[in-house]
């Protein structure tokens, strides 16, 4: 058991609601996070949107670390000029978004018609890890830090812009979605070019499919 659910859920509803809440662990290494808001900018023509938010990891006896990132999301599924304050946590963000594209992500979340809404009170739905997005936890906080913004993005194009995901089933390039986004060749390919940047810190987690686990609720604990 890696992630906590609700504290998932309501570190990307404070994100999304341009909140601020200190001390979030996500998962089970109890990394704790600031959670500062989300800035959201519709890009010209309305190609897409940015993205611009800064989060801080909690330490004790020290100085916090500084997370500021941001990044561009196209209605094809891209996402670009991925920018956080950390070097290797910038790298290992783009090799993921390489590796996995968001169109097929939004139409696995919504196909059952999932929709990323608030509730009554500021209040957020529970949600579940956007497959795939384990691989970046590796037992560090820079792991768990790209876990979350992996998170926060794909659920921010399902709040804003859930479209992306209404595209033929033709047009996947394997199979369909679970296939598609949890194929071992994506996921060899995720972890052979994050080997090479960062040989120290490969996640020991697999994602294994062929045992028949539901993809979205293995691993995870309330």
């Amino acid at each position: 058991m890696i992630v906590h659910i609700e504290n998932l859920s309501k570190a990307i509803g404070i994100t999304l609601l341009g909140l601020k809440q200190k001390g979030i662990p996500i998962t089970v290494w109890k990394h704790k996070f600031n959670i500062k808001g989300l800035d959201i900018e519709t890009l010209p023509t309305a190609t897409g949107f940015r993205l611009e938010a800064k989060y801080d990891h909690q330490k004790k006896w020290k100085s916090d670390d500084d997370i500021d990132w941001s990044c561009t999301i196209s209605k094809d599924g891209s996402v670009r000029e991925i920018s956080v304050s950390n070097e290797s946590s910038e790298e290992a963000l783009k090799s993921w978004f390489e590796t996995f594209n968001l169109r097929p992500l939004v139409r696995l979340i919504t196909q059952d018609g999932f929709r990323y809404e608030f509730g009554p009170g500021l209040t957020w739905p529970i949600v579940q890890p956007v497959p795939g997005s384990d691989l970046l936890i590796d037992g560090h906080w820079t792991g768990d830090s790209e876990f979350l913004l992996v998170n926060v993005i794909v659920y921010t194009a399902v709040l804003v812009m859930p479209e992306i995901g209404d595209f033929p089933v033709i047009d996947f390039p394997n199979i369909l979605g679970e296939q598609l986004v949890l194929n071992h060749s994506l996921i060899n390919a995720y972890k052979e070019k994050r080997e090479k940047k960062f040989p120290d810190e490969i996640p020991d987690l697999e994602l294994d499919i062929s045992k028949g686990e539901n993809p979205l609720t293995r691993l995870y604990t309330k």
